[in-house]
């Protein structure tokens, strides 16, 4: 049987393919990597064309077929760690899959692209969110850059540099301050519409909340071995638990909608994450740091009014530093 896969040179950046020794772009970080290589999965099933005769890579029975895949995915259906999908698409379909950019095109009979067109395409949007290996893409979270809380920050970043031997790379930037209600998955523009849907049907008369950052808290380890340190929330009871039930609420709302989110069924763990060990590369690469005097000092961040919950991409950064929003939703 004719292997399933055939993966075609792009812009000069590729990888050997073992079937057909063509070669296709490596993601950014490999060493041969490219700079499309570290772009977030979206997928998008454009219109069917036919394939003419006069088409060098087409036959007279040739359809072709295409979809929109970003390169973080390419490993999974070709290379590597593609054979679990390869050998499930060669069990039904012979087309041949090529990757040209972004785009992986699918050429064969009109009957096996459409057949392979739809398993990649589910494979894309259902199972791969489903898969531990697969990347992060977006999250849910409430934006906590204020002038108050930045320069408060700020000034005990300092102390804590100035007071121990820490890496500046432990530290969260001050631009992207906030909570976290739940990682997300999206790696398709239909699955992306339906995330901006549950936003929208979200929106709530509640109001604006008020709520305070006034302790430190550890995420994992010990005083002596931390590996993540946040700010915990604080303020009026009656305020907290608005914001802790409209959190949980719109969590649930995602997961009931079939979407992917962290830690399903369990309830938001309302939190600003300052420091992680997991921000330090190379050199200063860390497993954990000393946080007994940090937590001794404490930190009072201050106040902020909670307006709104984002939608945001994990990876993309909006022009003010702070990451690039899909979409928001009022309180």
């Amino acid at each position: 049987m004719r292997a399933p896969y055939r993966v075609d040179v792009v812009a000069g950046r590729s990888f050997i393919n073992q079937s057909t020794g063509a070669r296709a772009p490596q993601p950014k970080n490999h060493p041969r990597g490219g700079r499309d290589g570290q772009r977030r999965a979206q997928t998008e099933v454009v219109e069917e064309k036919a394939v003419t005769s006069t088409s060098a890579r087409a036959q007279d029975d040739e359809v072709s077929l295409s979809i929109q895949v970003d390169t973080v995915l390419h490993r999974f259906l070709i290379g590597k760690q593609s054979k679990p999908v390869a050998s499930r698409l060669s069990e039904f379909s012979s087309a041949k899959v090529a990757v040209f950019g972004d785009q992986v095109e699918i050429t064969g009979s009109k009957t096996d692209a459409n057949q392979a067109r739809n398993f990649l395409r589910n494979y894309v949007e259902e199972e791969a969110p489903r898969l531990e290996s697969t990347p992060l893409t977006h999250f849910l979270c409430v934006s906590l850059v204020t002038n108050e809380i930045t320069a408060s920050y700020e000034a005990w970043k300092a102390k804590v540099l100035g007071d121990g031997n820490v890496s500046e790379q432990l530290f969260a930037r001050p631009t992207r301050l906030h909570l976290t209600l739940s990682m997300l998955k999206i790696f398709s523009k239909e699955t992306m519409g339906k995330a901006v849907e549950v936003m929208k049907r979200f929106e709530s008369s509640t109001g604006p909340l008020k709520v305070s950052l006034d302790r430190l808290a550890l995420m994992k380890g010990s005083e002596e071995k931390a590996r993540v340190l946040y700010s915990c929330v604080g303020g009026e009871d009656r305020e907290v638990a608005k914001l802790q039930s409209l959190c949980d609420g719109l969590k649930e709302a995602f997961e009931m909608e079939g979407l992917f989110v962290s830690n399903p069924g369990e309830p938001v763990k309302l939190h600003c994450t300052l420091m992680n060990v997991r921000w330090c590369r190379g050199a200063h690469a860390k497993r954990h740091f000393e946080a007994s005097q940090i937590l001794s000092d404490g930190l009072a961040l201050g106040q902020t009014t909670i307006e709104d919950v984002k939608l945001v991409s994990f990876t993309r950064m909006g022009p003010d530093d702070f990451y690039a929003v899909e979409s928001s939703v009022r309180i």
